[in-house]
Formats: C-alpha cells, sequence, structure tokens
C-alpha cells in the first residue's frame, strides 16, 4: 500500500507577499529625473542568451531590450538603489535592485515560464504554495552551515551508535551540494553529549523517543534546527527506502526544510534521494529549481523579485524560521 504523509505546519515569522506583478520595490520617486544613465544586458536564465523585446522599467523610466538583449534608461539620478524590473510574454516577471552610478552596466537574468522551469512547481517548493495561502520569501542559506549532533535524548539512557552518526553527516554532507547549485557545502559537523543553544551559521540536530512524529525543521536561514525521532532499529514505515536506518532516512527528507525547502503535493517523489538516501540523487527537476533560488538572494519575493539590499535579505535569512513536522502514516 502506497505510504502517505501528513503534514503540520507550524510557521513563525516570515515575511511573505502574494503575486503583484507591479514595478517592484524602489527607493527613487517615478519618473526621477537626472542627468544620469544606466545600461544592461537582459538574458536568458538557461544558458545567458539575449532576451531582445523585453520591457524594462525604472521607477517609471521604460526601456525596451534590443536583438543583443541591451537596453539603456536615460535621464535617472546618478546616485541612490532602485530596482530593475524586466517583463517578457512567456517570462517571469523579474526584480533586481541596483545601486546607480555614473557609467553603471547591468546583467539581468530572466526565467522562461517553460520546461525545465515551472513556475508552479517552483511557488510549492520554494515558496510554501502548496500549504499556505501566500507565497513565502526565500530562505537560503548564505554561508556554509555546520552542523551539531547531540547523540543524548533527554529522558532516555539511548545513545544514538556512531554508525547512524557517520550516515548521517554522509547524507548531509551530499545533499547540501546538490540542493544548492553547488553554491555551498557542509561546513563543520561536530558530535557531543550536551545541548547548545542555537547560533548564527550551525543547525543542532536532537533525538527523542517520543512518538507522534518523525522530523522536525526549521526552514531556511542561516541557522536552524532539525530534531528527529529515535527508533532504535524498529522496523516503520520511514524506511521504505531501505536506508542504513530509519533516523537516516528522515534526515534525507529533513535536509530540504533545513536549506529552505518546503512540502509538494508529491513529497515521496520530491523530498527524498531514492534508495539507500545516498543523499544526492533528487530528480533533476527538483534540483533545477533549488538551484533557481540559490541564484538569488535570500528575501527573494514571488514571482521573482530581489529584496533591495543585502542588510535585509540577511535580516530576512537570519529571522524566526518556520517549522515543519513530519509524520508519516499508512
Amino acid at each position: 500500500m502506497r505510504r502517505s504523509l501528513a503534514i503540520l505546519l507550524v510557521l513563525g515569522a516570515v515575511v511573505a507577499t502574494a503575486c503583484d506583478d507591479d514595478d517592484g520595490p524602489s527607493l527613487l520617486p517615478d519618473n526621477p529625473t537626472g542627468a544620469g544613465s544606466i545600461t544592461g544586458t537582459a538574458v536568458h536564465y538557461e544558458g545567458g542568451a539575449p532576451l531582445p523585446g523585453a520591457t524594462v522599467v525604472l521607477a517609471g523610466i521604460v526601456a525596451t531590450t534590443d536583438a543583443q538583449g541591451r537596453f539603456t534608461l536615460n535621464n535617472i539620478p546618478e546616485a541612490g538603489v532602485a530596482s530593475i524590473t524586466v517583463t517578457a510574454t512567456g517570462y517571469v516577471f523579474r526584480g533586481a535592485p541596483f545601486t546607480l552610478a555614473p557609467g553603471r552596466d547591468v546583467r539581468i537574468d530572466v526565467l522562461q515560464d517553460a520546461p525545465p522551469f515551472s513556475l508552479e512547481y517552483y511557488r510549492q517548493w520554494v515558496r510554501n504554495g502548496a500549504n499556505a495561502s501566500t507565497f513565502a520569501a526565500t530562505r537560503p542559506w548564505t554561508v556554509n552551515p555546520n552542523f551539531y549532533l547531540r547523540r543524548t535524548m533527554d529522558g532516555s539512557p539511548e545513545i544514538v551508535p556512531d554508525s547512524t552518526i557517520d550516515e548521517i553527516r554522509r547524507v548531509i554532507a551530499a545533499s547540501i551540494p546538490d540542493l544548492s547549485g553547488n553554491r555551498i557545502q557542509m561546513g563543520t559537523f561536530e558530535v557531543g553529549d550536551v545541548a547548545r543553544p542555537v547560533e548564527n551559521g550551525w543547525v543542532n540536530i536532537t533525538f527523542s523517543t517520543a512518538t507522534g512524529f518523525f522530523g522536525q525543521s526549521t526552514v531556511g536561514g542561516n541557522s536552524g534546527t532539525i530534531h528527529l525521532r529515535y527508533f532504535a532499529g524498529a522496523a516503520n514505515p520511514a524506511n521504505s527506502r531501505n536506508c542504513s536506518s530509519s533516523e537516516v532516512a528522515v534526515v534525507d527528507h529533513e535536509i530540504t526544510h533545513t536549506m529552505g525547502f518546503w512540502h509538494t503535493p508529491l513529497i515521496e517523489t520530491d523530498s527524498f534521494s531514492g534508495q539507500g538516501c545516498p543523499g544526492n540523487n533528487r530528480p533533476d527537476f527538483v534540483r533545477y529549481h533549488s538551484a533557481v533560488m540559490y541564484s538569488r538572494p535570500a528575501g527573494n519575493l514571488d514571482p521573482d523579485v530581489d529584496p533591495l539590499g543585502s542588510a535585509q535579505s540577511q535580516a530576512l535569512a537570519r529571522s524566526v524560521q518556520p517549522v515543519v513536522q513530519c509524520i508519516w502514516g499508512r
């Protein structure tokens, strides 16, 4: 019998927005005046080919890209920050902020709303579109995540075996580059017997013998937690992929949340790396859409609008993370 997954989502403070195709955030007033200009190129995200005929807007000033994807915006201030937006038929609305300066030349990549990209799937996997009424802002890691695994448990004399810890380390190390388009990798992996507070740059892994859940994780950001049920070798539906242990099978799923991703309707296909839990064998479309998220700054909003500045995106990455609790059932 096919196993299903019941999901409990407990959401903390998350910045989210519905899809609203406007000019995106801008610190400039509409139709500003100035002696400056900004030139640039609009290109396809996939392959970097020029995108001709696209409409480019900066605070109400409009240009159209030529056959080489080039554009020029005139009569703008020579200082400040503004969001340049790009729209084209068959492409996802794009907004990207830039610091204005004399002689500035920019490059903006735009996603085509066609395979291998799917906006519907991206909204589910990256923006929690399958489980929430608004699309969440992205929460990629901006540093290599370190991990601390506490092998002792509250209220139980059990200790997680070294063999299980080694397998958890292996799955995490393989999953992080696979889910980030090879932009980041696992940092330090430490093991201890005492509790440690959550701190920036670290994920704390803890265990419990309590029933009622299989795994619980924070979603993305530059710190987090993974809390796992300890099965102590008992047979259970959490290990249908014949991984070395049920704990490893659950980690294979929970690391997707740690990396900033959500549940989709096809959880058993999208959120696991396959038989034996290799960690780096998730479907191509999962890895492709994951890499798209990691090509954007933290705080990117739906449909594809970057935040105005790195300070804003870093603050979002470190804000209180939402939590996803995962329970398998027959």
